[in-house]
């Protein structure tokens, strides 16, 4: 009698990309962002920090066709990305309610504690390149205690890519870089 053994095929369900592993897959092929990716991985220090900015279409669009060139946020209360984004970190430009639709860097950055002259400045300044030439936008940030102007550069865009996200944050630190975590460390040491 002879014994037949059946080997049970058993297919492992294929491992799902991380987020950061899925952002180096987007950019394959564009020489100047695989390598300032390249190192880039969950947990692990890099030179600069990379964080998500949720962006509704009207701007992401601007900023997605080089129009708009100076991204900006205002804030009531001193939170990221005031004093957080510097020069050389990653943008991840995500549609308000969908995917991230592209990648950028950080250029230059102006952080503001607001006062009249502070936003006369920035509305003189700035306004055409943040797409915010129209007085609604102004009104809506008029309360508004903080803000911070960060040019960007080196723009892609990517294929969609889906972001689970269920706060209505329009602004996260997803991973911070070496200068960022010294940062951290020494007002943390001044603190206590």
């Amino acid at each position: 009698m002879s014994a037949r053994i059946h080997r049970l095929q058993v297919r492992r369900p294929r491992r799902q990309p991380s987020a950061f592993e899925a952002l180096r897959q987007a950019v394959d092929g564009d020489a100047f962002w695989e390598e300032y990716l390249k190192n880039l991985s969950e947990g692990t220090p890099s030179g600069f920090s990379v964080h998500l900015a949720i962006l509704v279409d009207r701007f992401l669009q601007a900023v997605l066709e080089g129009r708009k060139t100076i991204e900006s946020r205002f804030s009531v209360f001193r939170c990221p990305p005031f004093g957080r984004v510097r020069e050389g970190d990653v943008l991840l430009l995500k549609k308000s309610g969908g995917a991230v639709m592209g990648i950028c860097r950080v250029g230059k950055t102006w952080s503001y504690e607001l006062d009249r002259e502070s936003r006369r400045f920035i509305r003189d300044e700035f306004s055409e390149a943040m797409c915010a030439e129209d007085d609604e936008f102004w009104r809506a940030r008029e309360r508004g205690n903080y803000a911070t102007l960060m040019q960007v550069k080196n723009v892609r865009r990517i294929t969609p890519m889906p972001w689970q996200k269920k706060d209505r944050r329009g602004w996260v630190v997803l991973q911070a870089g070496e200068s960022q975590r010294k940062l951290e460390r020494e007002s943390a040491e001044r603190c206590s």
